[in-house]
């Protein structure tokens, strides 16, 4: 999978620890975007799939429980194998997240349920696209599609 906005920094989050220390490194230091999205709207977005992953995603349309079953397991191989998402993928009927002014709150709410998915024993939810997973699996997914959105996050100094 090849990157089409070569200006992105590479990044491979291999625990959660470094990730919350990533989101606080861009907030703290600041933060040149090379995407379209914030901190903030990145932090929303993640904390969104993170938050369902524990919590139970919402109904999904009856074609991707179709097709989910048959490509799923092909695409969360080739993101586990090689450690990134696809770029430029959109999520069928999800919005961009809205901009906020208040970053520090998307800030603080990425980093709790990041805290919250690294404490639980709870069984997590199906992916609507991938099916169960176990918490490591889960944990795993969720550290690739946060590198994967703040590397588009140039941190500042």
């Amino acid at each position: 999978m090849a990157r089409r906005n070569p200006r992105r920094r590479s990044l491979d989050l291999q625990t959660i620890d470094a990730a919350i220390a990533d989101v606080e490194h861009l907030y703290a230091r600041g933060y040149q975007p090379v995407g379209s999205w914030t901190l903030s709207q990145t932090c929303d977005h993640l904390s969104h799939f993170i938050r369902a992953s524990m919590d139970g995603f919402p109904p999904v349309p009856l074609w991707m429980r179709l097709v989910a079953p048959v490509i799923g397991p092909f695409v969360l191989g080739r993101i586990l194998r090689k450690r990134q998402m696809p770029e430029g993928v959109p999520i069928p009927g999800a919005a961009p997240p809205a901009a906020r002014p208040d970053e520090r709150s998307d800030v603080d709410q990425l980093i709790a349920l990041l805290r919250r998915l690294q404490r639980e024993t709870a069984l997590m939810h199906p992916s609507p696209m991938f099916g169960k997973l176990d918490r490591a699996r889960w944990t795993e997914l969720h550290l690739i599609h946060a590198a994967h959105h703040l590397s588009f996050l140039i941190p500042r100094g």
